[in-house]
């Protein structure tokens, strides 16, 4: 009798101890598994989003000259752009000219923020942070975004261009319906 009762004891601890997921068995999870399967197969996938369009570009100055800050926002144009295709490739589309785009982004500079105060480890310049600004047009709206360093020392000016970049896509995913009917209704 005792043998039998330290039996039932190890197979209660045993039983116990096993995760709620387990308990289910071999049966539960082939079924489990075999409604799921066929839920996938037979259209239960959702559809492919439709994207927005997007342009980002930046005015070169008067004559077609090349100078410091065109290049400086030439560098912020191309941090955006690779920020875009990376992180919103399934909501966004990157294209070539402005007749294909929805939403356009012109850069419009890219500048260093002072705070106006001496800082008390140097006596150099005040300094406050790495700042992009960008121009969102989307049919008669348009409005200004701007993107900042979030404090990090290496790559300031790319993290100033890439948090331009995610306001960017976090107005888009915001107004996507409108933009899309802007699409379907040009004036």
């Amino acid at each position: 009798m005792l043998k039998r009762e330290r039996w039932r004891h190890q197979w209660r601890m045993r039983r116990r101890s096993r995760s709620p997921v387990s308990r289910l068995g071999t049966f539960s999870g082939a079924l489990m598994l075999a409604a799921w399967s066929s839920s996938s197969l037979y259209g239960a996938r959702a559809e492919p989003k439709e994207r927005v369009n997007v342009f980002l570009f930046t005015e070169n100055e008067a004559g077609g000259f090349i100078d410091a800050d065109a290049q400086e926002r030439g560098d912020a144009l191309n941090a955006m752009r690779e920020q875009i295709q990376k992180k919103a490739k399934d909501r966004v589309a990157v294209v070539g000219t402005r007749e294909e785009a929805d939403v356009t982004v012109q850069v419009l500079s890219r500048t260093r923020l002072d705070s106006g105060q001496e800082d008390m480890r140097s006596s150099r310049w005040p300094y406050v942070g790495e700042v992009v600004r960008a121009k969102l047009s989307a049919g008669d709206y348009s409005t200004e975004i701007v993107g900042q360093n979030d404090g990090r020392v290496l790559h300031t000016w790319r993290t100033a261009a890439r948090n331009a970049a995610d306001r960017v896509d976090r107005w888009i995913t915001a107004n996507r319906e409108r933009v899309l009917s802007l699409r379907s209704n040009p004036k």
